[in-house]
């Protein structure tokens, strides 16, 4: 027999106490290190002072490269002493040449490097619209996209892009990729997972934009390069890290922000970033938001002529974190950073629209402790180690329902402890990429309802993963245009074992391989495909293995992982001309879904369990079409996408064929004008009919949404103001967007930004 609920199990402080102290002694060493081995070291970065990742720096003439790290930094060791040419090479920027260097052992230098970017074919990255090939693999939304975006937050910024959707509710922010679930997407934030342990979803309503430095979006085989979970796909959002070698508590910026709006809504943000102490930088941004969200809502659906109309009730929601880091200067013995992030939320659980549960709550707490070494070894090698903690309580709560049966109180406590690393070996035109990691993780469960609580088990999963990538990349002129050749080898293996009170599983093993090419040429006009194909795996949640509840549900340690097959292929175009910039995207993908992961009404009794059905298959076409002055100052946009789902399940149509509820067609037309202090951005959406139901004989009806964002901007001394107003909505009074989760009606909100530079 188990131990009674009081006298938890828990394997991991031990475990936390050796992971922070072998990083608080690197942290040690790497600030009193001497440096007497490094020659030339320096930083590379944009016009706008944010640092450059990835940029190649090498010496003419001689054998020595080095790539820059996420801080923009680089450094050549042991270099004989001598006078060199150094490049800088980087496919969205414009080459750099810095001359004449002599240095040496005896004669280090340090250099600080500003590059300009391009628009070409591997710069064509915008919030809005098309995919990029600065990576074959996938899309990456830099800072200054994120910033030319103006999104008020990063659900906003990523709903823009065509590939994800993103879903509002009491319970936060949930994204979607390709009309797949929630839980089928993998969110990381600097290396580590953030999805839900319970859920299996990844909430970002609390991360603030100011926070993120890039987003890189990956789909087809995202898994052979992240592991399991990111079945459909993979969003790893990477915060921001500045790096100032002045030694000031007086920081380089501070933004605080505030809007109100319908609803009462309430949105505080206050970010600090360039704090300087010893050579360490230390960023920090606070937020919280609250908002009533009752609404009133009505929907149909076709054929049927009933109508819902009611009141979204109970649909409140209040949230509040932090995020603080600090990171290191490059020393011979590389780079750190640690930082912190916590979360607290509680939410109003308003069930089904027409049968609206008025008395449900939830909250939930975070936090999670990250820290990264980086070190580049001689010129060719980098290693870099992330470790990472996490842990939470969500808590969900109904005893005034009625009647009193169906009453309910459980609390989930989950831990999660992660490690990683990454060693890169790169040339001019080959890159090795090694990855290992670990991951263990525990979940908790407790029902409440009648004091004592009664503890009602433990599941716990241990997984272990090997992954290598295999690139080439080659430039070269043909008939007097640059040509960029691209190949993308991935594989990884990964071993998993999961385990429930008193019950274990038997280990699963999966190999999940990825290829991905391409090749763009052009000059002032540019053209370039893009193809990938990988497979994934979807892991059952530990709620779903081993629910502990009460007599309506239980679990299914027999739960096969979902597996998913993905092929893509996309063309993009762009042109320039006059000063104005105009690219197309043509893209085409392919997903067969096998084993999904579905609870239904199983035995005598309909007690809800989660059961694996064959497959369904997945097709999709996206169009984009963007032109914009090449110095932002406007920009037209238009997307379309087209999904196709089909069962592949045999037998009948009610809970043996499902497929998942996404639009079949959606339209977006956006405008934006950005001229001295105004912004305008205009965005108008069209979605086709939405099934209600697996056999496609019922239907919600179509729709168009209509927003609205006006900005002023002004400059007094070391402040920048920013007013903004936002209406969302601006055509219906209510609309829906999936089955009985109606989405607000029109809704506005004024805010406005103030940001400090005290340091000019």
């Amino acid at each position: 027999m188990r131990r009674a609920a009081a006298t938890k199990c828990c394997p991991f402080p031990a475990r936390q106490a050796v992971l922070f102290a072998v990083l608080l002694a690197v942290s040690s060493l790497s600030a009193a290190a001497q440096q007497p081995d490094v020659s030339l070291r320096g930083t590379v970065v944009a016009a706008d002072g944010t640092p450059v990742a990835g940029a190649t720096v090498s010496l003419a003439g001689t054998n020595w490269l080095v790539r820059t790290s996420e801080t923009g930094s680089f450094a050549f060791r042991l270099l004989p002493a001598g006078t060199y040419d150094l490049t800088v090479d980087h496919p969205g920027y414009e080459p750099a040449l810095v001359s004449k260097l002599a240095c040496g052992p005896d004669r280090p230098l340090t250099l600080r490097i500003t590059i300009l970017r391009r628009i070409n074919l591997s710069d064509t990255i915008t919030a809005t619209a098309s995919q990029s090939f600065v990576s074959p693999t996938g899309t990456v939304i830099t800072r200054e996209e994120i910033q030319r975006s103006h999104a008020r937050t990063v659900g906003e910024l990523l709903d823009q892009d065509p590939l994800l959707t993103t879903t509002e509710s009491s319970q936060g922010t949930t994204i979607s990729l390709r009309g797949s679930r929630s839980d089928q997407v993998l969110v990381l934030i600097d290396g580590q997972p953030v999805n839900n342990l319970t859920t299996g979803a990844a909430d970002l309503s609390s991360l603030d934009i100011e926070s993120v430095e890039r987003i890189e979006i990956e789909t087809a085989g995202a898994g052979a390069r992240y592991g399991p979970d990111a079945a459909s796909g993979a969003v790893h959002i990477i915060t921001r890290r500045s790096h100032d070698a002045a030694d000031s508590w007086t920081p380089k910026e501070i933004t605080t922000r505030s809007r109100s709006g319908q609803e009462k809504t309430q949105d505080r943000r206050v970010t600090i970033t360039g704090l300087s102490l010893s050579s360490w930088s230390f960023d920090g941004t606070w937020s919280r938001q609250e908002t009533n969200g009752d609404f009133a809502f009505r929907y149909q659906i076709d054929p049927q002529p009933d109508a819902f109309v009611g009141v979204r009730a109970n649909n409140g929601r209040s949230s509040e974190s932090l995020h603080l880091s600090a990171q290191s200067p490059e020393t011979s013995l590389g780079s750190l950073r640690l930082s912190v992030w916590q979360r607290r939320s509680t939410f109003g659980l308003p069930g089904e629209a027409p049968q609206p549960t008025l008395t449900a709550t939830g909250s939930d707490r975070q936090v999670s402790a990250n820290g990264e070494w980086q070190r580049q070894w001689r010129s060719l090698v980098a290693t870099e180690v992330r470790v990472g903690i996490r842990q939470s309580r969500q808590q969900y709560t109904d005893t005034i329902d009625i009647p009193a049966a169906f009453d309910y109180a459980s609390s989930y406590e989950s831990e999660v402890v992660s490690v990683a690393t990454r060693t890169s070996i790169e040339t001019r035109q080959l890159s090795l990429v090694l990855l290992a990691d670990g991951n263990w993780s525990s979940l908790d469960h407790r029902d409440e309802v009648n004091p004592p609580s009664t503890w009602l088990g433990e599941s716990s999963r241990h997984q272990f993963g090997l992954g290598g990538e295999l690139t080439f990349s080659d430039e070269q002129n043909v008939a007097n245009l640059p040509l960029q050749v691209g190949l993308t080898i991935r594989s990884r293996w990964d071993e998993i074992a999961s385990r429930g009170d008193q019950t274990n599983t038997s280990r699963t093993r999966h190999l999940t391989p990825s290829v991905h090419a391409f090749l763009s040429t052009g000059s002032r006009w540019k053209a370039g495909f893009r193809g990938g194909y990988g497979k994934s795996v979807r892991l059952p949640t530990l709620h779903a293995l081993f629910w502990g509840g009460d007599a309506r549900a239980a679990g299914n340690p027999d739960l096969r992982p979902e597996r998913v097959e993905q092929s893509e292929l996309t063309f993009e175009s762009s042109y320039d001309f006059l000063g104005i910039s105009t690219s197309a995207t043509l893209g085409y993908w392919h997903a067969n879904y096998t084993d999904l992961i579905v609870w239904e009404p199983r035995g005598p009794t309909g007690v809800w369990t989660p059961v694996n059905l064959a497959r369904s298959q997945h097709t999709g076409w996206t169009e984009t079409l963007e032109i914009r002055d090449q110095r932002n100052r406007w920009s037209i946009a238009y997307y379309h996408n087209r999904i196709d789902a089909i069962n592949r399940t045999p037998g009948p149509t009610t809970f043996g064929q499902r497929v998942i509820f996404v639009p079949r067609h959606s339209q977006r037309m956006t405008a934006t004008v950005d001229i001295e202090s105004v912004f305008v951005r205009w965005s108008s959406m069209w979605v086709d009919q939405r099934f209600a139901l697996a056999n496609n004989t019922k239907s919600y009806a179509a729709y168009r949404l209509d927003d609205l964002s006006v900005g002023l901007r002004m400059s007094w001394g070391v402040t920048r103001w920013e007013i903004l107003y936002d209406v969302a909505n601006l055509r219906d009074a209510a609309y829906v967007l999936t089955a009985h989760h109606p989405m607000p009606p029109r809704q506005w909100s004024v805010g406005i930004a103030l940001t400090i530079v005290p340091r000019q």
